[in-house]
């Protein structure tokens, strides 16, 4: 295994420059500490060796996009609350395109959403523990928790169905057949509809006009008496399009959402009162702290794929058939 004098030796450099770039890095320039960096890292200094540095990067693919919405505001509150109890320091990247050099000192990372599979990959060429929160990735098999929208939407299903409804349409946003959440989620739809029974309408998350058409394309098809919306959101944009439309919710058409979100206490929440699934946000947040904690303690006890419980939410957005 390389020493501290081979470092020294390939980077033409002191033996307590090395030390420095190690252990003290904000004391020794940019330009030579990533050159000791990337050589010990070559030489696999750093493998099998224990940083003590009780550290933890949060990344994200474009970290401000998450704060638009309060789901992934509660997971990052549920994040670093934990961290904090556990006297854990963290920080946050808007993106991983950094060179080793630059986190080689910390414990692991924490992927906050959706994250790129080349941010994977440079986590898995670092050897840096890693863990995703909310998206699990099929292409790079990590240790991931999220909520169980399986199992949120087989209540859901239970319900509509129990409410006289057969003949049903899905709205959501983007698609990707390789999510794992999403197969799932569909998976279940499909197995609990025939396919005459089941239309999918697709919209964009971040244009509100695309919703409206899709909206006014479901109404086209008076076969379909519930519309499932992927989130809550989606929902309360389609209470905006049936006001336009004079539709009335739940009279003319049924609809459920999906997640759970809150209004601000000034506001009053769109009525009737939307039928939903939801879990706690926090615990996600708080357990995929936990999940890295066990990861970085004893690898092989790890669960790749750890779901939480959602419960519906029964408002009076479904009306009963028979």
């Amino acid at each position: 295994m390389a020493t501290l004098k081979d470092i020294a030796q390939a980077c033409n450099v002191s033996v307590s420059a090395v030390c420095t770039a190690i252990n003290h890095p904000q004391k020794i320039s940019k330009e030579v500490r990533e050159k000791i960096i990337n050589k010990a890292r070559e030489l696999h200094y750093f493998v099998d060796k224990t940083i003590k540095a009780q550290k933890v990067l949060l990344v994200f693919d474009n970290y401000k996009n998450y704060f638009y919405g309060e789901y992934y505001a509660d997971v990052i509150f549920g994040i670093t609350q934990r961290l904090s109890e556990q006297g854990i320091d963290f920080r946050i990247l808007s993106d991983f395109r950094v060179d080793y050099a630059e986190i080689y000192d910390y414990s692991g990372l924490i992927f906050v959403g959706r994250a790129p599979d080349a941010f994977l990959e440079r986590a898995r060429k670092y050897k840096m523990p890693h863990v995703l929160a909310v998206n699990p990735n099929a292409n790079y098999p990590t240790p991931a928790v999220y909520q169980d929208s399986a199992h949120g939407l087989a209540q859901l299903i239970e319900y509509v169905k129990s409410c006289g409804h057969k003949n049903i349409a899905v709205l959501t946003g983007e698609t990707d057949h390789h999510d794992i959440v999403w197969n799932e989620f569909y998976s279940v739809l499909s197995g609990a509809f025939s396919k005459k029974n089941l239309m999918l309408y697709q919209a964009d998350y971040g244009l509100v006009q695309s919703i409206e058409i899709a909206f006014s394309k479901f109404l086209r098809d008076r076969k379909k008496t519930l519309l499932f919306c992927s989130n809550d959101l989606l929902a309360y944009y389609v209470y905006k399009a049936a006001r336009k439309y004079g539709v009335n919710i739940p009279k003319d058409i049924s609809v459920t959402g999906f997640d759970g979100i809150s209004f601000p206490r000034f506001m009053a929440a769109p009525q009737p009162a939307l039928t939903t699934v939801q879990a706690d946000r926090t615990v996600i947040g708080s357990q995929v702290v936990d999940l890295l904690i066990q990861l970085l303690n004893d690898p092989r006890k790890v669960k790749l794929l750890n779901r939480l419980p959602m419960q519906i939410c029964i408002g009076d957005s479904v009306r009963r058939l028979a």
